[in-house]
């Protein structure tokens, strides 16, 4: 009897193993969305905050914190987030934008997709990773430094280096040095930026505090600007340049045929000579003979 007693207890132990909860050692290791099917990626990135109005999910955020897929990380006025992505590269956010961090499966494998409402970001990414950005106007693949502004007129993507595969509207790639307007999935404007506008499009990064070494300037050199030094205001130009003056005079015409020589100053002048008065002549002294 304790025997079959024994082998119920034994049976009633397997049962309740088999059916525990898995424990929380699996690839997923937290954030809004959970994982999105086998071998997806679940952490974004580490997240640097400047200013007091950074938010993941609604919650106060912190430097060092760990951004996973399908968190929405918003910022105030006067605040700015930089996320170290773990595909590589950076991504930085402005005030006042709200982007939410999903992977996808796409054609190019899983991808990292941003979708933003309104701001403007900052894509740092040359690893050949995948990075999608999508905006109310339209959508493109990343690999390269893009400013993306989303504003109520359209998305604006100006590219610094690399470049930017539109997908929606598709078949247009935006180069360095572009700027392309999107409004309700079609390209409204195309125009070339110098270096000067472009430096100036993305002054905006440089206005935040991060940790040392964060973010430099310029930004690894993505900027090819060329600046002029202003003069102080004592500043006195230099004299205009004055070639030297040649002190071998400079060769005369032939005089004309009707020319005649004046007359030579030797002729009486030459022939004069200087005579002695007698009285002046000096005569010897003798004796006087008496």
């Amino acid at each position: 009897m304790w025997t079959l007693f024994g082998a119920l207890l034994m049976l009633l132990s397997l049962s309740a193993a088999g059916c525990a909860p898995v424990g929380a050692g699996g690839p997923y290791k937290g954030g809004g969305g959970g994982p999105q099917g086998a071998g997806s990626p679940s952490r974004v990135g580490i997240l640097e905050v400047s200013g007091s109005q950074v938010f993941v999910d609604g919650a106060s955020a912190q430097s060092g914190q760990s951004i996973y897929n399908g968190n929405r990380v918003t910022t105030g006025a006067g605040s700015s987030g930089l996320i170290d992505l773990d595909l590589g590269g950076t991504l930085q956010l402005d005030q006042n934008t709200d982007p939410i961090f999903k992977f996808q499966l796409l054609t190019e494998g899983w991808c990292l997709v941003v979708n933003i409402v309104s701001g403007q970001i900052f894509d740092d990414t040359h690893s050949g990773t995948c990075v999608q950005i999508n905006t109310p106007d339209g959508s493109g693949v990343v690999a390269s430094s893009v400013n993306v502004h989303v504003g109520g007129s359209g998305s604006t993507w100006t590219v610094v280096q690399g470049a930017v595969r539109l997908v929606r509207p598709a078949g247009t790639t935006i180069h360095p040095y572009d700027s392309v307007m999107v409004s309700k999935e079609r390209i409204v404007s195309t125009r070339r930026v110098s270096s000067d506008e472009l430096a100036r499009l993305t002054e905006w990064r440089f206005k935040y505090r991060f940790r040392p070494g964060r973010i430099s300037r310029p930004p690894s050199g993505h900027l090819p600007v060329t600046t002029v030094p202003v003069p102080p205001s004592s500043y006195t130009p230099p004299p205009p340049y004055k070639p030297p003056v040649s002190s071998v005079p400079p060769p005369s015409s032939p005089p004309p045929a009707s020319y005649k020589p004046p007359p030579s100053s030797t002729g009486i002048i030459g022939r004069m000579r200087t005579t002695v008065p007698p009285a002046a002549v000096a005569t010897p002294s003798a004796p006087v003979i008496r």
